[in-house]
């Protein structure tokens, strides 16, 4: 999957702080999913999950190039 239409959104502090404290230097695969709140909504019915989940949704998956790091 080619990720050039679009740009890694901004690391979340978890994320580099797994990345920082490696025992040895991970291999980062970046992942980006929409449409999971179509699945599963929060508020379908009575303010409630639906429970199952929502067969005829779209789902998109991205996934990027895997992403070295060189730590110190």
């Amino acid at each position: 999957v080619c990720q050039e239409d679009a740009p890694i959104r901004r690391l979340k502090w978890g994320t580099a702080s797994l990345i920082a404290r490696a025992p040895v230097t991970p291999i980062v695969l970046p992942i980006i999913h929409h449409g999971f709140e179509k699945v599963m909504p929060e508020n379908y019915a009575f303010g409630r999950r639906p429970p199952i989940p929502l067969w005829n949704q779209e789902i998109k998956i991205i996934i990027g190039e895997p992403m070295e790091f060189n730590l110190p």
